[in-house]
């Protein structure tokens, strides 16, 4: 219970990081979106989603729960693969994007933070890209959340490991320049994710390295997109190839870390 107790411990200290996060999403909002609108970018983030589902044991699913959806792209790129949507995000803002850009048939959003939403269903599978390291408290957030599952439902989520120095280095640069970026985050090394999961009472735990060159096109807007967009699918192509056929070495390397686990079949919720 040690690294579960530390982020609690971590979340006491930082105080409410989760109002100030939500204001900050509130006032980028529309840039945020354009992320998801410029063609290099868009290319890289739908990688990272489906890089992010691979390590899920099922390629469609009846009902899905995005946390932390953004302005709702993951309904787009997920389009085919569920027969119900639903959307959550802290940031109003956001969601009336989401609302605007992404909204149909099956797809539903909801402003709501984690602690205030109320789920009408359970769900198959429930994703977060590069939503715990945001929260006060990773590990309440998680258990909160699990009972949201039906029985043998996946939880998957997409974090920021900390591993590579370089890459280190170039997320607290990001922090001088980019006005967007906040810098109260959290990275998870892979016994940290993995202890998130455990103490959530998720069972077939894996913990998969993600992204290596395809990530900087997923978080910026590059131009001009004559040349940005074909480097894009040439980064994504590259990362795809690496990730499918590497082994547990990729983790010093990468830029994230996949956490996938199962909800037991016996819960009762």
């Amino acid at each position: 219970r040690s690294l579960f107790d530390t982020h609690r411990r971590t979340a006491e200290v930082k105080g409410p990081r989760e109002a100030a996060d939500r204001e900050h999403f509130n006032s980028i909002a529309d840039g945020y979106a354009a992320k998801d609108l410029a063609p290099s970018s868009r290319i890289a983030r739908r990688h990272r989603l489906d890089r992010t589902l691979a390590a899920v044991p099922a390629d469609t699913f009846e009902r899905v729960l995005e946390v932390g959806c953004g302005a709702g792209f993951g309904a787009d790129y997920l389009r085919g693969r569920f027969e119900d949507y639903v959307g959550i995000d802290h940031s109003r803002r956001l969601i009336e994007v989401a609302i605007e850009k992404n909204s149909g048939t099956g797809v539903r959003f909801e402003a709501s933070s984690i602690d205030g939403y109320d789920p009408p269903h359970r769900f198959d599978l429930i994703v977060m890209i590069g939503v715990l390291h945001h929260l006060e408290d990773p590990a309440r957030s998680m258990e909160t959340m699990v009972p949201w599952l039906e029985p043998g439902g996946y939880l998957v989520a997409n974090e920021p490991q900390p591993a590579n120095p370089l890459i280190r280095a170039a997320r607290q640069a990001r922090t001088r320049f980019d006005a967007s970026y906040s810098s109260e985050q959290e990275e998870f090394r892979d016994a940290e994710l993995r202890a998130l999961f455990e103490v959530a009472g998720l069972e077939g735990i894996s913990i998969t390295p993600q992204g290596l060159v395809s990530t900087p096109f997923s978080e910026l807007v590059l131009k001009p997109y004559a040349v940005t967009t074909p480097l894009a699918r040439i980064a994504c192509a590259v990362d795809g190839l690496i990730e499918r056929r590497s082994g547990p070495w990729l983790g010093a390397f990468s830029w994230n870390l996949i956490g996938c686990g199962r909800a037991p079949t016996s819960s009762k919720g």
